[in-house]
């Protein structure tokens, strides 16, 4: 699989949690791939964040802090989102 690097820019709402993170700029881009926006919440105790990838044929991505647990956020599909400010 290629590997490749782009820049991105994000908010964050430390009321909701809501995290949204978009691609601005290509570093290293390998050939047919495309930048990806992440829209996502912050778990309560802060050790992770479970969210959806925007763009198609992607679903949902999960990032943690190394040996905490797994407790998916995650919208479910069709329920709707608000957007961070």
């Amino acid at each position: 699989m290629p590997t490749g690097r782009f820049a991105v820019e994000g908010d964050f709402n430390p009321k909701s949690g809501a995290i949204e993170i978009k691609g601005v700029a290509w570093i290293d881009r390998p050939k047919n791939y495309g930048m990806v926006n992440l829209h996502g919440t912050l778990s309560g105790d802060g050790s992770a964040i479970d969210g959806k990838v925007e763009f198609p044929g992607c679903t949902s991505f999960h990032v943690a802090v190394e040996g905490a647990p797994h407790r998916s956020t995650a919208p479910k599909e069709g329920a709707k989102q608000g957007k961070a400010s």
